[in-house]
C-alpha cells in the first residue's frame, strides 16, 4: 500500500545490527544500517531499554535520522498498526498541497493533555494520536525542539533538547511519562504555528455542535487501523464500544468491530487479514478502466464500492453518512495523475514530496 522509495533505512539496537543485515539480505535497493539511538538519562523509573519516553524522543529527531535516505516529509507507523490503503498524493495532501493532519477533541483522552500543554505552552484540545500513518514535514522538527527546549528550560540558556526533555522527565511519575505523546505535541504543534503547511480534519463529537472541517472526517478513509483502538469510541457514535484500551480478551467483543479480542489471536488475525484484503480489492477495482480484469476469488466477498468499516473514522455509522465519491476521490487514478509532478512524486509547496518512514 505505501509507494516504495527504492532505499531502506534500518534503526535498530547496536547489538541487532547484524541480524538486521543478514534479515534483509542483498536487495535492488539503497540500503542504509544505523544504531537506534539510545538517552540513558531518559531510560528512567524501571522502564526497560529503550523504553516508552525513548522512543517517542527519537522521533523528534527524525530530520537527523532519515538524513542518509533522504526526504522532506517522514511518515511514522505504530507496531500495532497496518496499512489498510493505498497510500496516495490524495490521500496525503489537498489539493492545495496542504498535509493532512486528523484530530478529534482530547475529551477522552486528558491524559495527553497535561504533557502537550508543559512541553509547547498554551491549551492542547485536540488529540493527533488518532491517524496512521502520522505524517509530518521533516523541516519542522529543529524549530520544534528549540521550541520544546524554551518551554522545558525557560531559564536556562545553554541546556539542549536531550538535556530539556530529561529534565522534565526527572520530575514525573511513571504514568504522567507514559502519558507524553509524540503524536499529539507533533500534530498541535503543526496546527498551531504552521497552519499554512496542514489541512486540519476536525473529528467533532456528532452529539456535538459539528464544525465545518467534519464533513471533511466523515468522508476520509483513513490509510491505516490502529489495532484494537475504535475510532468511533472518540467522536461519540452510540453503536460504538467505548473501550479505549488495546482490546487483548473476547470478553470485550464488539458486535460492530468483531475480531479485536485475543492479541494475535484467531479471530484477530482474521480481522487483519479481512482488512487487508478489502484495501488490495478495492485498489484493484480501481485499475484504468481502459484495461479491465476480473477480481481475483478472494475479492468475491469484498464490496469495492465502500471502504472498509475500520479506515473511516465513524466506523459502522460512516456507510449511511459518508459520500462516496469523495472517499473514493482520495484514490482515483485519473485524479492521481494530475496530483503527480514531473518527478513523479506528490506535487507540493517548496519540496519533491518524498517521504521517509519509520515505526
Amino acid at each position: 500500500f505505501m509507494p516504495c522509495r527504492n532505499a531502506v533505512h534500518v534503526l535498530v539496537d547496536k547489538a541487532d545490527l547484524p541480524k538486521a543485515r543478514a534479515w534483509i539480505g542483498v536487495r535492488d535497493t539503497d540500503l542504509y544500517f544505523d544504531e537506534l539511538p539510545y538517552h540513558p538519562s531518559l531510560v528512567i523509573k524501571g522502564f526497560d531499554k529503550p523504553g516508552y519516553l525513548v522512543q517517542g524522543w527519537f522521533m523528534f529527531w527524525a530530520d537527523r535520522l532519515t538524513a542518509k535516505s533522504g526526504g522532506d516529509f517522514v511518515a511514522f507507523m505504530d507496531t500495532d498498526s497496518i496499512f489498510a490503503n493505498k497510500v496516495t498524493c490524495g490521500s496525503l495532501f489537498d489539493d492545495q498541497g496542504r498535509l493532512y493532519i486528523l484530530s478529534w477533541p482530547i475529551n477522552n483522552q486528558r491524559a495527553f493533555q497535561v504533557p502537550c500543554q508543559e512541553w509547547l505552552g498554551g491549551i492542547c484540545s485536540w488529540s493527533y494520536m488518532a491517524q496512521f500513518p502520522f505524517v509530518l514535514p521533516t523541516s519542522l522538527l529543529p524549530p520544534m525542539r528549540n521550541h520544546i527546549t524554551s518551554r522545558l528550560a525557560p531559564n536556562s540558556s545553554n541546556v539542549s533538547f536531550d538535556e530539556a526533555v530529561a529534565l522534565w522527565a526527572a520530575n514525573r511519575t511513571d504514568v504522567e511519562l507514559k502519558s507524553m505523546s509524540q503524536f499529539v505535541v507533533m500534530g498541535e504543534y503543526m496546527s498551531r504555528y504552521h497552519p499554512d503547511l496542514v489541512a486540519d480534519i476536525r473529528c467533532s463529537d456528532i452529539n456535538k455542535k459539528v464544525n465545518p472541517e467534519h464533513r471533511l472526517c466523515v468522508d476520509y478513509p483513513m490509510n491505516g487501523v490502529h489495532l484494537g483502538w475504535r475510532s468511533c469510541a472518540y467522536v461519540g457514535v452510540k453503536s460504538c464500544r467505548r473501550k479505549f484500551e488495546f482490546v487483548r480478551n473476547t470478553v470485550n467483543e464488539s458486535a460492530s468491530f468483531p475480531g479485536f479480542g485475543d492479541k494475535y489471536g484467531h479471530e484477530y488475525m482474521s480481522t487483519v487479514e479481512n482488512i487487508v484484503n478489502h484495501g488490495r480489492c478495492v485498489m484493484l477495482s480501481l485499475t484504468d478502466a481502459e484495461a479491465p480484469f476480473k477480481l481475483p476469488p478472494e475479492c468475491d466477498k469484498v464490496d469495492v464500492r465502500k471502504a472498509n468499516v475500520h479506515t473511516m473514522v465513524h466506523g459502522p455509522m460512516a456507510h449511511s453518512v459518508a459520500n462516496w465519491n469523495r472517499v473514493f476521490d482520495f484514490w482515483r487514478p485519473e485524479l492521481e495523475a494530475k496530483r503527480i509532478g514531473d518527478s513523479g512524486l506528490c506535487r507540493y509547496a517548496g519540496g519533491n514530496g518524498s517521504t521517509s518512514g519509520s515505526s
